[in-house]
């Protein structure tokens, strides 16, 4: 669990397993919002580190490109915690003249890394 802004989210649940689903907003007042788990167990590499056993949580997949786009995952290495988050939310352009076209009126990209942990 952790909480922002005083709002607790369950981020990730255990035991892991792929396709795992289940409410990320179980422990807030949020609208339900299911969060899965895909690539259990596998490596993952980041920038120039590689992280023998990992999971990733999908809290957010709609790549809808025509109307808008809303992908938000988080990426966990078994020892250590999360390593990635990556975060894409835009609103496309939906006049006539610009449909379709990906114009991006408003949204945020966001990519989070973990640069170390532990003692040094």
């Amino acid at each position: 669990m952790v909480t922002a802004n005083n709002v607790p989210y369950l981020k990730v649940v255990f035991p892991t397993a792929e396709d795992k689903v289940w409410d990320g907003h179980a422990l807030n007042t949020q609208e339900r919002q299911e969060y899965f788990m895909e690539r259990v167990g596998l490596p993952y590499r980041v920038d120039s580190v590689e992280y023998p056993t990992t999971v990733t949580v999908i809290q957010s997949n709609n790549r809808d490109t025509l109307e808008m786009q809303n992908f938000i995952q988080e990426i966990y290495a078994q020892h250590i915690g999360m390593v990635l988050r990556e975060s894409r939310v835009f609103r496309y352009c939906s006049e006539t003249d610009c449909f379709g076209q990906q114009i991006i009126e408003t949204g945020r990209s966001f990519r989070q890394r973990l640069i170390a942990y532990g003692k040094e």
